[in-house]
């Protein structure tokens, strides 16, 4: 991809999958609500004692690494985590 011009659309059918599993509408945040999500992040991982090892917040997504105790389901972390960015919001 050039700087400046549209990206290529490399999988159109992963991305209408996407779009079609979305229960709500897409999220941009701004720089400073980005900077929201991050530390409400870390405060969420303090809390819950898991250890919050990477996180990169974007304007349309967020990637996380996180070390916890025991086996828990991966989607029970993807709640709690997006329930109390949601209210920080």
């Amino acid at each position: 991809n050039t700087p400046g011009e549209p990206g290529a659309d490399a999988a159109p059918q992963l991305a209408a999958f996407a779009a079609g599993a979305m229960a709500e509408g897409a999220v941009h945040l701004d720089p400073v609500q980005a900077g929201v999500v991050a530390e409400q992040l870390r405060e969420t991982a303090r809390y819950r004692r898991w250890q919050l090892l990477a996180a990169a917040v974007l304007a349309t997504h967020v990637h996380l690494v996180v070390g916890v105790p025991g086996d828990p389901d991966p989607e029970r972390l993807l709640a709690d985590f997006k329930a109390w960015c949601s209210r920080r919001l």
